[in-house]
């Protein structure tokens, strides 16, 4: 699945497959069983990115005020260095507010890693 330049809430459900998402705002439900998801927010960011099986990377903009909740089961959580996530840190998770926190942004992986990055 793949969507591009989309303003608005964006529901995605695959069985098998990975799901990309560029340039997106607002809400976004996505969850695969088999695969990777990747999103890449252009502004607002909430929702909930979930694989059983694969990577979930997120991508913010250096501006986005989120509620972080970062979870890989059998993985790491990786936060790129300079985008400061105060609260709760360990290998497999990452939760707390980003730019003073805003709608939460849940991102879980049962076999996998978890990326979060800005743009």
């Amino acid at each position: 699945i793949r969507c591009t330049h989309v303003d608005g809430r964006i529901e995605a459900r695959s069985d098998r497959g990975a799901i990309e998402l560029d340039d997106v705002s607002h809400r976004v439900d996505a969850r695969t069983e088999r695969g990777s998801i990747h999103a890449s927010f252009s502004a607002a960011a909430a929702g909930r990115l979930e694989t059983r099986r694969g990577s979930v990377e997120a991508v913010l903009p250096h501006d986005a005020s989120v509620r972080l909740d970062a979870v890989a089961r059998r993985g790491s959580v990786e936060v790129e260095e300079g985008l400061r996530v105060p609260g709760e840190h360990s290998e497999s998770r990452v939760a707390g507010p980003v730019n003073g926190g805003g709608p939460v942004l849940r991102l879980y992986t049962a076999r996998g890693s978890v990326r979060v990055r800005e743009h």
